[in-house]
């Protein structure tokens, strides 16, 4: 199970190290980002820059570079939109944000060259100690769980780990986990066994969570101090008994056709009171096989739901497999999946005299959402629009289902204004039956080449590294389906807003991650009027005067 966990961690890193983001590669790409990347003041050469599209390094990558011997790299091909920008050195640590990764926004413009972003690095702590069991027997590839804790022993956003390897001893049991910021952590080795805790992938037995110096609960748990490139050492951990992780059997049947459907991943959520599903998990073997059959190990006891996922571009929907677990494993667990409906029509633009924007159609994906009744599991999984503007949504439960696009923000300037079907209006959800073949769809969009500019000053005091400020773009007196649009405030206190329509926007500057004060109780408002090839223009001013 460990080695598979570690496969799967291998293939992560690789796809991280080379993953470029072909959505951001389809846009205008001619816009970079140049800056130098120094250790207390000392370049660094030779260090991978990632610049990752959106506020975090959830999503795809859009381009990588490596700095000279004066630590100069230059990352070019970028379209507008939100980045992160962030070193690859696990040794040194950049302090984290709001959204969880250590790096700096940058919010880009058509085009636009940013010179002098640069990254200072500073030397990262260690924590470092012995993982036994109660036999005093070294525990060998065990993972260690760091949290970044408050003075009140609150989490707090945490730096991600460019080495995932970091954190798991080795032959002898020990660990040494480097590049932290510094900070109070919590440290523990385990797992949690309350009933109805989810891990996914979990092995069947397990070391149940443990914290430093080794107690089971969270509040008497001691907190390990590390100062600024300083090093904790001896943060030993005995651990007690494994205990068992009980294992689901069943199969995945079509009830349309009675038959087993192989080649599908089960997966199942903590089942709530209301019929709900909270969180969930699988294991490495809970793929079905050509019976039909799955399995699912390493689950705590509690009250479960399993539930079916397409691997692919699946056409179906599934329903819950409700089991419990008591003191033992459990079988014959049926999970039921139905042939799904779909809706098919044609995505037009509305006054689009220029071809090439509707050539840019294809560029889009959708997603349908069923809003009266979610079955077990919803991927949602967005599907292409075809060059010519077709599309097929594939695998609905039956209810009222919403159509949108699956990334407002990343919509190259496109928004939904209203939908029909069979030319009546249909923008507020298509009934569809049990496995029904709606035809006849037409989603009407409009392009927007308008872009407010702006930036924001602050007064009276500054703001600490980890916060992060995004500004909210709504248009006013909107009607259809337009969605809200925004952007990251970034490093400079610049922030760029594009794909919008001719309107008054009302704009909002949101902060995150900062004790709020007298200057922050409410988010700042004001309006712009975008008008299309004219840039607006936007000063926001923070006064911070009498932050505590």
């Amino acid at each position: 199970m460990r080695r598979a966990y570690q496969c799967a961690l291998i293939a992560l890193m690789l796809l991280i190290a080379t993953k470029v983001c072909a959505q951001t590669e389809s846009k205008n790409s001619s816009g970079s980002v140049a800056g130098r990347v120094t250790l207390e003041g000392r370049p660094l050469s030779g260090v991978t820059v990632m610049v990752a599209a959106g506020m975090s390094f959830q999503g795809q990558f859009a381009g990588r570079a490596t700095t000279d011997e004066q630590g100069n790299y230059k990352v070019s091909g970028l379209a507008a939109g939100d980045y992160m920008i962030s070193a690859f050195a696990p040794a040194f640590y950049l302090p984290s944000t709001a959204y969880g990764p250590s790096g700096k926004p940058l919010s880009l413009g058509d085009g636009e060259t940013v010179e002098g972003l640069d990254l200072k690095l500073t030397m990262g702590g260690v924590i470092a100690g012995k993982i036994t069991d109660s036999n005093g027997k070294p525990v060998v590839e065990e993972r260690v769980q760091l949290v970044l804790v408050e003075e009140n022993r609150q989490r707090m956003p945490m730096a991600a780990m460019s080495n995932p390897f970091n954190l798991m001893t080795d032959d002898r049991g020990m660990y040494r986990i480097y590049g932290l910021e510094p900070g109070r952590y919590r440290v523990s080795v385990g797992r949690d066994v309350r009933p109805g805790s989810i891990f996914p992938g979990g092995p069947p037995r397990f070391y149940p969570l443990t914290y430093y110096p080794g107690v089971g609960d969270d509040a008497r748990a001691e907190i390990v101090e590390l100062a600024p490139g300083g090093e904790a050492a001896n943060i030993d951990i005995v651990l007690g008994k494994t205990v068992v992780g009980y294992s689901v059997r069943g199969r995945v049947i079509n009830t349309d056709t009675g038959q087993p459907v192989a080649g599908v991943m089960v997966a199942y959520g903590s089942k709530r009171p209301d019929g709900n599903i909270l969180g969930s998990g699988y294991s490495v073997n809970s793929q079905t096989d050509a019976r039909g059959e799955f399995r699912i190990d390493g689950i705590n006891p509690g009250t479960y739901a399993a539930f079916a996922m397409p691997m692919n571009d699946g056409d179906f929907y599934s329903d819950q497999g409700p089991f419990e677990i008591t003191d033992g494993d459990v079988e014959g667990i049926q999970v039921p999946v139905h042939q799904g409906g779909s809706i098919a029509g044609i995505a037009t633009v509305e006054g689009a005299g220029d071809p090439a924007v509707a050539a840019r159609l294809s560029q889009l994906r959708l997603v349908a959402r069923n809003i009266q009744t979610a079955p077990a599991f919803m991927s949602f999984s967005p599907k292409q629009v075809a060059p010519d503007g077709s599309f097929v949504l594939t695998g609905l439960s039956p209810g009222k289902t919403m159509i949108s696009l699956a990334n407002p923000n990343q919509s190259n300037g496109f928004s939904i204004t209203r939908i029909e079907l069979n030319g009546n209006d249909a923008t507020g959800g298509i009934d569809v039956g049990a496995g029904q073949q709606i035809t006849g769809v037409r989603i009407v969009m409009v392009y927007g080449a308008g872009v407010i500019r702006g930036r924001v000053k602050i007064e009276g005091g500054s703001l600490p590294e980890t916060a992060m400020l995004r500004v909210a773009a709504r248009i006013i007196n909107a009607t259809g389906m337009t969605p809200g649009q925004g952007a990251m405030v970034d490093s400079r206190g610049q922030f760029v807003i594009q794909g919008l329509a001719d309107g008054e926007y009302d704009l909002t500057l949101m902060v995150y991650n900062t004790p709020p004060g007298p200057g922050l109780r409410q988010p700042l408002r004001q309006k712009v009027t975008v008008t299309q090839g004219v840039p607006a223009e936007a000063v926001f001013v923070l006064d911070l005067s009498g932050q505590k």
